[in-house]
């Protein structure tokens, strides 16, 4: 039964939320009569998650990313330029890119363990799924070079991608919430209607709900429709295993195949897919700001530079003085 909470009660939203799973309070009454809980819930922004100096920096690092994957394999490919001088600033490239995406990653997970609000983590799960297709898209280009890459450098290659692809699955389980709560956190964001279209949330899907509940002997029973059905069930769960997985090995011969095979243009195509992946995220990262910045108007925190902003956007700039000298060099003829 609902109780009649003051609406300085609480100090969090997991303490409103809380109260919400036991039935004690009616999530979307108390949010109707205090204005404060979608603040608490939604927050008013975080200049070091999403400030303009750090939001240009990620706008960079993927702008980067287009130049140095699908653009770097089409110039590769028609000019067929110094590979060595390329090369190199290639893979400069991709270890700041990776360097600064690993980083973030992990400070994500920090802050999703220190309860961050909902903006937040719906702009956290937006750039590290920004940050892992680009990561993606310039660790395809490293297969383009006519010489192969020594084995160091492709383990170095791997563990970048392997330990951001880890990271990145650990928020996205965090992300992934219970039916209960999500109807709780589904009836909040009806209530706080402005901030609606800012939603993190994943809804879990039990495995109860799909199957059949079958004893065993109605299992062995020939002519149970509830058997047959259950059966029929677990055909096409085994038949779509072997299908998918008989496609999986395809897929990744043909990717290996591709990635050794030095075509710039088959590469470029693959890093062109995982690039439009990318910018997609970067647009949803935008509309997700901006929604926020029109919602909380004078309150957002993401308009005002910080220390961190700053040092961001110098975080580019070693790689921009050695594109220029590189280009410079590949003008010169040296």
């Amino acid at each position: 039964m609902a109780t009649n909470f003051s609406c300085r009660a609480f100090s969090s939203i997991d303490q409103i939320l809380a109260q919400a799973y036991t039935g004690k309070l009616n999530i979307t009454t108390f949010a109707e009569t205090c204005p404060n809980v979608c603040t608490l819930a939604w927050g008013i922004g975080n200049p070091d998650l999403s400030g303009i100096g750090t939001n240009i920096s990620y706008i960079l690092q993927a702008a980067l990313t287009i130049l140095f994957g699908p653009l770097f394999c089409l110039v590769y490919a028609t000019l067929e330029p110094d590979s060595k001088r390329l090369e190199k600033l290639q893979n400069q490239f991709h270890d700041i890119s990776a360097q600064f995406t690993i980083p973030v990653s992990v400070a994500a997970i920090v802050r999703y363990r220190q309860h961050a609000s909902f903006y937040e983590l719906d702009f956290l799960h937006s750039l590290l799924t920004m940050q892992f297709f680009s990561l993606l898209s310039s660790s395809v280009v490293a297969g383009v070079f006519a010489e192969r890459k020594s084995i160091m450098r492709i383990i170095v290659l791997v563990i970048y991608g392997l330990l951001d692809f880890a990271l990145y699955m650990i928020l996205i389980k965090g992300l992934i919430t219970s039916q209960p709560r999500w109807k709780t956190l589904d009836d909040l964001a009806e209530a706080c209607s402005a901030y609606s279209q800012i939603f993190p949330w994943i809804q879990h899907i039990p495995t109860s709900d799909v199957l059949l509940h079958i004893t065993t002997k109605q299992f062995f029973k020939p002519f149970n429709k509830t058997a047959w059905k259950y059966g029929l069930i677990i055909f096409g769960f085994v038949l779509a295993g072997i299908i998918g997985l008989f496609l999986a090995v395809i897929i990744l011969a043909l990717l290996y195949k591709a990635l050794t095979s030095k075509d710039a243009r088959f590469l470029g195509l693959i890093s062109l897919g995982l690039s439009v992946g990318m910018l997609v995220e970067v647009v949803q990262m935008e509309r997700t700001r901006n929604i926020m910045k029109e919602v909380t108007g004078l309150d957002f925190l993401d308009n005002e530079w910080g220390f961190g902003q700053i040092i961001s956007l110098f975080l580019w700039v070693p790689l921009g003085l050695q594109s220029i000298y590189n280009v410079i060099g590949i003008l010169n003829g040296e």
